[in-house]
């Protein structure tokens, strides 16, 4: 069975994002079978950070909690990037992701008009392997499409834009008629 790791995002439709409107990706795991538990895993997303700005990493519900070390999970969070991995040395099938679902989620909030792709440049793993527990198993693994997002103004800015416009015309025709 081959692994996934795969974005989801709140907002499910990213085309019509505002600017300082919040917005969740979510990175989660999926294809590990009942009775697997994984060592380690990693996932790096990058997007255009003028556009969305930084992220604010939260750790998934399928992380060992309490984690067996604090640094059995490390992230980076930055303009551009959200990243982490969980790593653990635990000897207990309880210090090891035993189980499908969120690994990580994070919050990033559009600063500017732009389009652009949230994208998994980098997903690894090792599965426990309970035969040798000094030689981890390499699971095949996979990372999923990439969500296009784009920030547009906001209509009601459009709008008194537009408004502004004609009330500017309207003066100007007004200025002309009495000239």
């Amino acid at each position: 069975a081959e692994l996934l790791v795969a974005l989801s995002s709140s907002p499910a439709i990213l085309t019509q994002l505002s600017i300082g409107e919040t917005v969740t990706i979510a990175v989660a795991l999926s294809g590990l079978a009942g009775g697997d538990e994984l060592e380690l895993l990693a996932a790096t997303v990058t997007y255009q950070g003028d556009v969305l700005g930084a992220s604010v990493i939260t750790p998934g519900h399928i992380l060992p909690d309490p984690l067996d070390d604090p640094l059995d999970f490390l992230t980076v969070e930055d303009v551009g990037i959200a990243d982490a991995i969980f790593l653990t040395f635990g000897t207990e099938p309880s210090d090891r992701i035993g189980q499908n679902g969120v690994f990580f989620s994070f919050m990033v909030t559009p600063q500017d008009l732009g389009a652009g792709t949230l994208e998994l440049s980098f997903v690894d793993a090792l599965q426990y392997n309970p035969a040798d527990p000094f030689d981890p198993i390499v699971p095949s693994i996979s990372a999923g499409a990439p969500l296009n997002y784009q920030v547009v103004p906001e209509p009601s800015g459009m709008i008194l834009g537009v408004v502004a416009l004609a009330v500017l015309s309207l003066m100007c025709k007004g200025r002309k008629k009495t000239d």
